[in-house]
This record gives C-alpha cells, structure tokens and sequence, in this order.
C-alpha cells in the first residue's frame, strides 16, 4: 500500500514539476538502448562474451539478457560524424520505433559504446538474478557536468542498468520475477556508485558469485523517485530517453506490491541460509 502512495504522490509531482524543469537546451539523446540485445550485437563490443553459436539456441532471453548502448547521431565525435557523411547509405540506419527524431537514430553496423548482462544467479537460479558484465569503451576520465553521472562513460553505464532494470521490472509486474533482494550486482568503483544511486545496497557477507550490491525495493523506489522530483535535474534536462526510462521504472516500482516482495525475499532468504551453512565450502569460503 506505501508504495502505491508514494507512486501516487509523485505522479502528481511529475505534473506540476515538469512544464518548469524543461529548459530550452534539454533533449540532447547521447545514447539509445537497445534490450534486450541480441548475442551478435554484443561481440561487436567484445567477442569474447558472446557465447558460442550452438549454445545459442538452449539460453533465452528469461535466463540471460544483455543491453547494448549506441551513441546516438547527434552525439558521435566529429570524426565518425564525418566518415558516416561520405560511407552510409539511406538503409543503413535503424529508426527507433515511436520516434522520428533524427537525435534517436543509429547505425545498424556501429558497434556499441556499453554493454551490460542481467542473468540468472548459477547459485540460487530459481530466486535470484546477477547482474555483471557492466562494461563501457569510453574514457571514464572525460568528465562532463550535463552526463548522467558527469562524464559519458558513467551515462552510458547507467542506461544499461537502468534498462536491464526495466527489462526485470516488467516481469515482475506480471508476477514471473520478484525484485526486493533477488538482483545481485557485481559492481566495480565506477559502476559501484552508479548502482548506490540507484538505491542497491552493498551485500553484508560476499559468496561465491562475488556480488557486491543487491536490490532493495525501498531504496530504489526512493532513489528514482528523488532522480524524477529533482528540478532542474539530469532527468529533465536530458533527452527523452533518460527521462521515460526513469518514469516509466518509479511506475513500475510503485505498482509492485510491499509485502508480497517483503516475504518473497524473506523467503529466499530462509531457502539459501539451510543450504549455505550445510555447505562447508561456503562457510570456510574466502573470495581473496
């Protein structure tokens, strides 16, 4: 019931905040996201993390999905911007659907910027997902104060997560997943602040899938709903993208339902302990 409040409360706050948080600078698309991605799009990016071809059939997109951000036409360095002038042709670009802005525009042949896994946990694969894999070509040092994050690497991060989020949100709206405590993270220093943010709180004893964060319900319908109040924010002041992922993730978080995810975790909570402390191997486990 809380959490349909706070939904309800901020949906009100969307509408009174948005017409004045706008400016007439807002909406440069840096990235699009696609996600799920498909294996071929992500060994663009890194060869060695597509899986081989005859496994390809036996994973679906229920027990491992990947997103994949490109940059978007407007944001390619001038260099690209200028080899694509003279090299592509009218069909070798991908329009997003629901969009005819030319900012929202890729190439189907670009490889991708960032990419990002979202799978099931090979500990606990019937209550648990494991997020990694969390991977960016750009250079984290190039800051920037209008990025998602303040710099393009970090912004591009973050658009993984929070489609690979979206992706596992509206699952489980239908009641096929649960969210509170069934995502692990396994976070780095750059990704690390990236997921606090979003509300993932640091685990309190590390296991053999080396996770770091996991996901809390509470914190991140709290996180997302400061990210989408926040006048003059990143989220207002960015392209669309960012924003409808955002609104669309505080919607979601609201709609599920408090104490069914309370129990669903406590539940999990109560089917791993058992089988961790009759394991010997868990309990002398040491990750270092």
């Amino acid at each position: 019931m809380s959490c349909n409040l706070v939904a309800i409360s901020l949906l009100i706050t969307f509408t009174l905040v948005r017409p004045f948080s706008i400016n007439s600078s807002s909406g440069l698309e840096r990235f699009y996201v696609i996600c799920p991605a498909d294996r071929s799009i992500v060994s663009r990016f890194d060869p060695t993390l597509a899986i081989q071809e005859n496994q390809a059939d036996s994973i679906d997109d229920e027990e491992e999905t990947w997103a994949a951000v490109y940059r978007c036409s407007v944001n390619l360095p001038s260099a690209l911007a200028l080899d694509k002038y003279f090299k592509t042709t009218a069909d070798s670009f991908y329009e997003v659907k629901q969009q005819t802005s030319s900012s929202r525009m890729i190439e189907t042949t670009q490889t991708p910027v960032a990419v990002g896994r979202l799978r099931k946990s090979e500990l606990y694969p019937d209550r648990q997902w494991v997020m990694d894999f969390l991977r960016c070509s750009l250079k984290k040092e190039n800051l920037n104060p209008d990025c998602d994050g303040g710099s393009e690497h970090a912004e591009a991060v973050s658009a993984c997560v929070d489609e690979l989020l979206l992706y596992h949100l509206k699952l489980a709206s239908n009641k096929r997943r649960t969210f509170e405590g069934s995502i692990r993270c396994k976070a780095t220093l750059v990704s690390g602040p990236i997921l606090e943010k979003r509300g993932f709180a640091p685990v309190e004893e590390l296991s053999r899938d080396m996770a770091t964060h996991l996901s809390s319900l509470e914190g991140a319908l709290e996180s997302y709903a400061t990210r989408a109040s926040e006048v003059g924010g990143v989220v207002w002041n960015s392209g669309a993208g960012i924003r409808d992922r955002t609104l669309q993730i505080v919607s979601l978080l609201g709609s599920l339902d408090r104490d069914e995810e309370l129990n669903a975790s406590i539940g999990t909570a109560a089917e791993i302990s058992p089988q961790d402390e009759d394991d010997d191997s868990d309990i002398s486990y040491d990750p270092w």
